[in-house]
């Protein structure tokens, strides 16, 4: 702070603080004069007498409560805003939960009540704001974006649903991801462009996403060996109707038990460029992995097109990219009795933990045979 602030400062405060002394006797004469009159008209006359359930509301009643609906309306669009920042973690959840240490269940448990919460501040929002307004033109700017943002935040919150999320995935991450640039874009062409501090959200959002952005494709350049080796190869069969998928990683990539990849494979098929699938890796070994083994139940979709594409005779030499691993492997070294639950397709999961299980098991005895030998 520059020294002709700090004076200016100081010169002001010494001003209003003798005015008001000065002023003082004034003050108190003028509110003794206005008390009658505001008891009489605004606390005492009663708009809503006392009822079973509500009331009595008097003038000054509903007059601060419209206050404060306004006021409150006015920071109800800066915490929608604020809370939409954790939204823009990134692209994809996986990278976002990997980060901070957390399950994906987890983060998806934060993404949907902060979206929820964003969302319902801004209709509380628009809606102080309209009704506090003797008009609201869509001929401006301001107003017409401020109704595109919030069109679209419902519209993100209406497509969440599981009667469309479970139809059509694909569609819906693919339009939530859409709607999400769009409100973003909205929100910035709502607020004011003469004020800085109200627009400092959306460029903290925006930033904080290009930087997951980033890092997350830093990632999968260093994962899959880009610049440095080749692009790794997919080898599909199928047998008995399921899927194996037997990935060639040009880099050694140390995979725990638990652990799933997800897979973008454009070859598949036209749709599948704009697709990528998380897999739990049935493969385990104690030291990094050339070769990653995924054990897949087709379905409809990607999964289904990734048969098809078999046809009668294995394919080889997919082009393929990964991302990950992603995922938390639950420890079991210190459990004495384990317990694994699985039906169907889902015993593939459990594959790795099993594999891990027996050569913690063996490992141990091997050790002491050894031992035993080098004795003898």
């Amino acid at each position: 702070m520059r020294f002709s602030t700090v004076y200016a400062i100081i010169v002001g405060s010494s001003f209003c603080f003798l005015l008001l002394l000065n002023c003082l006797p004034l003050i108190v004469s003028l509110v003794k004069y206005l008390t009658p009159a505001m008891s009489k008209y605004l606390i005492y006359n009663n708009i809503l007498y006392r009822h079973q359930y509500f009331g009595p509301w008097s003038s000054a009643d509903v007059l601060v409560h419209f206050v404060y609906i306004t006021e409150a309306g006015l920071r109800a669009g800066t915490l929608s805003v604020t809370n939409l920042i954790p939204l823009f973690g990134g692209p994809h959840l996986s990278t976002i939960a990997d980060l901070l240490g957390l399950t994906l269940n987890t983060v998806k448990k934060m993404h949907r009540p902060a979206g929820v919460t964003a969302t319902l501040l801004a209709l509380f929002h628009s809606i102080s704001i309209i009704t506090s307004r003797p008009a609201f033109p869509l001929s401006q700017t301001q107003n017409l974006f401020a109704v595109i943002g919030i069109s679209s935040l419902c519209c993100i919150l209406l497509f969440s649903l599981p009667l469309f999320q479970r139809r059509t995935y694909e569609l819906f991450l693919r339009a939530h991801h859409a709607l999400a640039v769009l409100s973003a874009y909205a929100i910035w062409r709502h607020l004011p462009s003469t004020e800085t501090f109200p627009r400092c959200y959306v460029y903290i959002f925006v930033c904080l996403f290009v930087f997951m952005c980033l890092l997350q494709v830093s990632l999968i350049i260093y994962q899959n060996g880009f610049f440095r080796y080749r692009l790794a190869r997919a080898e599909i069969t199928h047998e008995h109707g399921a899927i194996r998928l037997y990935i060639h990683t040009q880099k050694s990539l140390r995979v725990q038990a638990g652990q799933y990849i997800n897979v973008w494979m454009p070859s598949v098929s036209f749709s599948s460029v704009f697709q990528s699938h998380p897999f739990v890796v049935i493969s385990w070994a104690a030291k990094a992995q050339d070769c990653l083994e995924l054990f897949i139940q087709p379905r409809r979709g990607f999964t289904r097109e990734l048969l098809s594409c078999t046809g009668n005779s294995p394919v080889t030499n997919a082009l393929v990219v990964f991302s990950g691993p992603h995922g938390r492997s639950i420890p079991m070294d210190d459990s004495e009795n384990i317990l694994l639950v699985a039906s169907g397709f889902g015993i593939a999961a459990h594959l790795p933990y099993l594999k891990q299980l027996i050569h913690g098991s063996l490992w141990p005895l091997l050790n002491s045979y050894s031992e035993d030998a080098q004795r003898k």
